[in-house]
């Protein structure tokens, strides 16, 4: 059981910045000459999410390797991590052509619903680094 436990959070990363980036190559948002507006709409609701599943993986990839390094602290991490999580929210926000209300509330959306692959992943990687 130990050994799927070791294999499991490598894969996890893996496969979620594999998928993330597939998504976002494909169903980047492109509003200029397009002849169904409304299937670009559709496109964001996959793209988005995907946009802040790569973003998180980052951050935590980001997070993990300067948690190693001992001069600095885990509040410094988290101010570091929640400021990247901030300038993420703010590039989404150029990929929609709606209204800044709309854009604001559509990414607070995704960007919530995607915060639950970042607790996944932080799970996986504290049992992961509990078993080396």
């Amino acid at each position: 059981m130990k050994k799927i436990q070791s294999v499991i959070y490598p894969f996890w990363i893996i496969l979620s910045f594999l998928i993330s980036i597939f998504l976002m190559i494909k169903l980047y948002p492109n509003y200029i000459n397009n002849e169904f507006p409304l299937f670009t709409d559709l496109t964001l609701l996959l793209f988005l999410p995907a946009f802040f599943i790569f973003s998180y993986t980052l951050i935590h990839l980001l997070g993990s390797i300067l948690s190693s390094i001992v001069a600095i602290s885990n509040k410094w991490i988290l101010l570091i991590q929640a400021f990247l999580i901030f300038i993420a929210f703010i590039i989404s926000l150029n990929f929609m052509e709606f209204s800044l209300g709309i854009r604001i509330m559509i990414s607070i959306i995704f960007i919530i619903i995607s915060s639950l692959h970042f607790i996944i992943t932080r799970i996986l990687y504290r049992k992961y680094s509990n078993q080396i």
